[in-house]
């Protein structure tokens, strides 16, 4: 019989910080901290059961796991491989292949890099954790390469996708097919 692990995607919450200007050491904002209040608010209401949270070890990603650990008393692991890539925060400053192919390669490259660390990371998670819901706080690099990663999209199709502050994007990984399947993204319900 299939276990599915849900991988429960979680972008940080507002840090009043332009993306660009964010540094490691920038805090979740006081708006940031009532978003992660509603976004753990909402978890518990749909009954998730949130035994683990693996986060980013950037401070806007720990701060925002730590509200929702506090909720489900659940532990935190960080690690590095979902700390954020500074590279295709936005379409507007993704390098053109026609205009500079050396810096669009190297971006392509790191986001290529960073991407499959990720997903081979969440794929050992999802075995350690069969059947379980595991809380993933991070980036919105990281999500929108994961998730790309994940459906088999190109790379350049992360731009394309929007992943907000205190959003939810559920992954199920399903062992028998060894395949991720996209059931929820970008969700912000919890912030109306």
């Amino acid at each position: 019989m299939a276990k599915v692990t849900r991988l429960l995607l979680i972008r940080h919450a507002y840090t009043g910080v332009k993306e660009r200007l964010q540094k490691p050491t920038t805090s979740i904002s006081a708006e940031g901290k009532i978003q992660a209040q509603k976004l753990a608010a909402k978890l518990l209401e749909t009954e998730n059961k949130i035994h683990i949270i693996y986060s980013s070890k950037l401070k806007r990603a720990v701060e925002t796991a730590q509200i929702i650990a506090g909720v489900f008393n659940s532990k935190i692991k960080k690690t590095k491989t979902l700390n954020e890539i500074g590279v295709w925060t936005s379409p507007t400053q993704l390098h053109s292949p026609k205009t500079s192919p050396e810096k669009y390669e190297e971006e392509l490259g790191l986001l290529h890099r960073a991407q499959d660390m990720a997903v081979e990371f969440l794929r050992a998670v999802s075995f350690e954790h069969l059947g379980e819901d595991v809380g993933v706080v991070t980036h919105g690099n990281i999500i929108r390469g994961i998730i790309a990663e994940a459906l088999g999209a190109g790379v350049e199709t992360v731009v394309r996708l929007t992943v907000n502050n205190a959003s939810l994007s559920i992954l199920e990984y399903d062992n028998l097919g060894e395949f991720f399947r996209l059931s929820l993204f970008n969700d912000t319900s919890h912030l109306d």
